[in-house]
């Protein structure tokens, strides 16, 4: 048949089944538009068919015969940006861009093509761009551009916007080599057996497959329903799929244990047994701990008055006029659901193999890969152009990885393994869940005196103590008591997400402590106040009361419309990696900056290439940044908001010794007296140079900078923390929340958020604030939709798709107001913390707060459910 796409002619046959996506993607090479679900809710394979927008994933190719098809790539004319892709550009709407081509397929049908710049006042066009999903939450800088506010941010926009906008952007489930195969793996469908027989023949024996790997432990062991068996290759997807389900395999089926209070119960079935059966972490840096009964591992406590804490809360319930809180909080688990899926793409080229994944981590996985393969480091080559998406669940050597390369090995020929959104949801990984129970003992003088907590954390099948531990470091003057324990269960394991640990730690402690304010009759903000040494929290409190409309909130408690103010406080650790390296070198005129990091959406090439341009003002088009390639100089892996503040350090040293050179070249090369480099200019006796200038002489040089120490060093060394260390600092956030509760319908609405931010110096103001937005977004999800639910009876996941697992949408999303408050970082090497895991911590508790004040009701569950604005939940 005929197609007509983005101005060109092609005879294509398509297959019977075959989707409009499909053909487009893997046979005509269009890789801009992207397929998240496979079911046309995320929007982002949105394309034109005749003018009207469709979901390319649920369109037949055959059905487009004749007709006209213009993707992403088709929408920027002779290079030129269209009025919808430079507004997205300029208002930093972008961030890991995965999305974005949908988005603005979306936008420019939402907004009507040819009607010049995409402003409008249309309160609906939320409503119309429903259908298009961001799991990083860039919303509200959308709907600055739709609204025409682009003009705060940088004309230039990021580094890597324009590939984002036009589909150029390759992420690893766009990489395709000649000879390519496709690769599915067989999961398990009970969960908890031992596979007594595998058999590949059937699957093998199709045509058009080209091989099958085991990838069962030795033992045949089932621990979950979903659990890799084997993997199949094959030509294309369609017949690995066909092929998985000609595996024939029998089980010998064990009790299971789905839910964490069955896990518990005596006579349970015991998950690991042995003292070398331990399960897996889900934290990041946490310590196994060391002692089990049954299925509960733990406690890991945290240092302190354990039993001088119990007692004072004993003696608070006995005197009157002291105040008691006690409660047990729940969360459930939140799926990270990232819109790339976790992929891999992997070639051995004789002794070498290269790898394309979707990672966090490029030169952490090629250490990993080598060891697995008995290869020498430099054997190994991995990839990660674009990532879209991690948050958390994309640091380790995962399954997919390791079936792509061991096809890879067996069939000759590189193979591609990329989840589905179903096995996304399912084993993609998760936030564990977690029961909370918290007593905070208040002095009738309103000082703080004790707080205890215990944690039980579900994290399936591997283990987590990483929530009462977080509650070391606030409000310092109480005696505490903090315990963790992790419940292991047949379901997926776990993964740290974006803060791990902190928010049900937060969630519980922060609506503890609203809750003293309400008995004792003091402001929260005030309480809190008087209870925190910490002099860069203190600001954030000084900005809660003179910065928001805190001080005038209004609460009402009756009617159907109730609306509520809440506030609450967290702090995250400072994680460097003391051990990164930054490349800075010049030649033929341009600028190159190297390291082996990778940018998930946070705009590492942008920072990078910002942190160069404010030692040495050269155009940004003479900057060129690499990264997303293991080859390169050591970079930190992108977690614990640790990247910024290991890599800008780094930079400014390599930054500073090359413009020293650059200055010395230029003495040498134009005979200059008293030169002084500053940089904006090379000033000398005669006058001044442009960087510019000094670098069309043609000078080739090249630096390394190494990250400093921070003064006064660090609380925990790297190595005791798998590539950590934690910096004498605390960075911290606030939060202000407005909500509005529809008692007749159920329904909460965030209205506003404000947020304060206290990490020091904020290296790129616009892309900074765009993170925290992102971090409240998913906060949001969490509190008031997202959860992870798993049959009791068979360990399926249930909630599979957009539909069953709902994420926040655009029209969900409040109005973010985000306040950096500056200093009180001087220690640190070039003054800044990480900021993208502290702002997700406070909203969930403020938002339970902001409710209380609605409803007169507490809520210790999230997400809060729809039941429990209708009064019907205690």
């Amino acid at each position: 048949m005929l197609i007509h796409v983005n101005g060109t002619d092609h005879e294509v046959a398509p297959g019977d089944w075959e989707t409009l996506a499909e053909l487009l993607r893997d046979r005509l090479g269009l890789t801009g538009t992207k397929v998240i679900c496979g079911t046309g809710a995320c929007g982002a394979c949105a394309v034109s068919v005749d003018g009207k927008v469709r979901a390319a994933c649920l369109v037949r190719a055959a059905s487009v015969a004749g007709k006209q098809v213009r993707t992403i790539e088709g929408v920027a004319v002779d290079g030129r940006l269209s009025p919808v892709q430079r507004a997205l550009v300029e208002a930093d709407a972008i961030q890991c861009g995965y999305c974005t081509p949908g988005m603005v397929m979306a936008i420019e049908a939402a907004c009507g093509r040819g009607r010049g710049e995409p402003s409008t006042a249309d309160a609906g066009i939320a409503a119309r761009l429903a259908g298009n999903l961001c799991r990083c939450g860039t919303y509200p800088r959308i709907m600055a551009a739709l609204r025409a506010d682009a003009g705060g941010g940088s004309s230039a926009g990021r580094v890597d916007a324009v590939a984002k906008v036009t589909g150029a952007a390759c992420y690893s489930t766009d990489v395709r080599y000649d000879g390519q195969l496709d690769g599915v793996i067989v999961r398990s469908t009970v969960p908890h057996a031992i596979v007594e027989n595998l058999d590949l023949a059937p699957a093998l024996a199709l045509p058009g497959v080209h091989g099958a790997i085991r990838l069962l432990p030795p033992d045949g062991l089932i621990r979950y329903t979903g659990q890799e068996i084997a993997a199949i290759a094959a030509d294309d997807l369609a017949t690995a799929q066909r092929a998985a389900e000609a595996v024939q395999l029998s089980y010998r089926t064990l009790d299971a244990v789905i839910e964490s209070a069955a896990a518990r119960q005596d006579g349970a079935e015991i998950l690991y047994k042995g003292r070398s059966d331990r399960p897996p972490q889900a934290d990041e840096g946490s310590l196994m701990p060391v002692g089990r009964q049954g299925n509960v591992w733990g406690p890991a406590r945290t240092a302190g008055r354990r039993r001088a804490a119990r007692r004072r809360v004993s003696a608070a319930a006995r005197r009157a006029g002291d105040v008691v809180v006690q409660g047990v909080w729940h969360s459930a688990k939140q799926t990270h659901t990232a819109m790339e899926p976790h992929s891999c793409v992997a070639a051995w080229q004789g002794d070498r193999l290269i790898v394309h994944m979707s990672t966090q981590a490029v030169r952490r996985m090629a250490r990993y890969i080598a060891r697995r393969w008995e290869l020498q480091e430099d054997q190994v080559e991995v990839h990660a152009e674009f990532v879209g998406g991690a948050f958390g669940a994309k640091q380790e050597l995962s399954p997919e990885t390791v079936a792509a390369i061991e096809l890879a090995r067996a069939c000759g020929r590189p193979t591609r393994v990329v989840l589905s959104r179903l096995e996304e949801l399912s084993v993609g990984g998760y936030r564990p869940g977690s029961t909370v129970e918290l007593t905070l003992a208040v002095a009738a003088d309103r000082s703080i005196t004790a707080l205890t907590a215990r944690a039980w954390s579900d994290a399936g099948c591997a283990v987590s103590t990483n929530v009462a531990r977080q509650l070391r470091g606030v409000y310092p003057k109480a005696l505490r008591d903090l315990s963790d324990f992790s419940v292991v269960t047949n379901a997926p394991p776990g993964k740290p997400f974006r803060g791990p640990g902190g928010p049900p730690a937060y969630w519980a402690l922060e609506q503890a402590v609203d809750e003293a304010a309400g008995r004792l009759g003091v402001d929260p903000v005030e309480l809190r106040r008087g209870w925190d040494r910490d002099p860069v929290r203190k600001g954030l409190y000084d900005w809660a009361v003179q910065q928001t409309p805190w001080a005038e909130r209004d609460s009402t408690s009756t009617g159907r419309w109730r609306r509520g103010w809440g506030f609450a406080i967290a702090s995250w650790h400072h994680y460097v990696q003391t051990d990164s390296i930054v490349d800075v070198s010049c030649q033929d005129g341009v600028v190159t900056v190297k390291v082996a990091t990778q940018d998930i959406g946070t705009g590492t090439r942008t920072l990078l290439a910002d942190t160069v341009r404010g030692l040495l003002d050269v155009p940004q088009d003479r900057i060129r940044v690499h990264v997303g390639d293991s080859r390169l100089p050591r970079g930190p892996f992108s977690a614990g908001s640790s990247a910024t503040t290991s890599l800008v350090p780094a930079a400014v040293a390599a930054s500073t010794e090359l413009r020293s050179q650059l200055a010395a070249f230029a003495t040498r090369e134009f005979g200059l007296l008293e030169v002084v480099p500053a940089a904006e200019l090379l000033r000398h006796r005669g006058g001044a140079l442009t960087w510019a200038d000094v670098l069309d002489a043609g000078p080739s040089l090249s630096v390394r900078g190494r990250r400093p120490r921070d003064r006064g060093g660090y609380r925990f060394p790297s190595f005791l923390l798998r590539g950590f260390a934690i910096g004498r600092a605390t960075p911290s956030a606030a939060q202000v929340v407005e909500v509005l509760v529809d008692t007749e319908l159920g329904r909460i609405k965030v209205e506003r958020v404000f947020c304060g931010v206290a990490a020091g110096r904020v290296f790129t103001p616009t892309m900074a604030a765009s993170q925290c937005q992102g971090a409240v977004i998913q906060a949001l999800g969490m509190v008031l939709a997202e959860e992870q639910r798993v049959d009791p009876v068979t360990g399926l996941v249930t909630t599979t798709d957009f539909g069953g697992y709902v994420i926040p949408r655009l029209a969900d999303t409040p109005d973010i107001a985000v306040s950096f408050l500056p200093g009180g970082f001087d220690h640190v090497a070039q003054g800044g913390a990480g900021l993208a895991e502290i702002a997700v911590l406070p909203l969930a508790p403020a938002v339970g707060n902001a409710v209380f004040a609605a409803t007169g009701k507490r809520p210790y569950s999230m997400p809060i459910p729809p039941a429990f604005a209708l009064g019907r939940t205690p």
